[in-house]
């Protein structure tokens, strides 16, 4: 679990989404795409490995999906980095 959320947290687009998502939680897809002048495309593929590794929850609403913090996985991770 820890590599794969270490490779999770190693892009700055990424840790820029859960930023955000932090200050804004319960963020629309479409709201979080506005962070920067990054494709549609590109946004939503960081959200998918954040989500893959547990990072985040994405859930539909309607046409859209809206994405949250997963306090579970941050507890577990941060557990886990302070016992190396």
């Amino acid at each position: 679990m820890l590599t794969n959320c270490f490779q999770a947290l190693s892009h700055p687009v990424r840790l820029q989404l859960l930023q955000v998502l932090a200050t804004r939680p319960g963020c629309i897809c479409g709201d979080v795409i506005e962070i920067g002048a990054f494709s549609k495309a590109t946004i939503l593929e960081h959200l998918r490995v954040l989500q893959r590794a547990g990072f985040i929850q994405g859930e539909l609403e309607g046409r859209r999906r809206c994405y949250q913090l997963d306090s579970d996985t941050f507890d577990t991770f941060k557990r886990l980095v302070d016992q190396l």
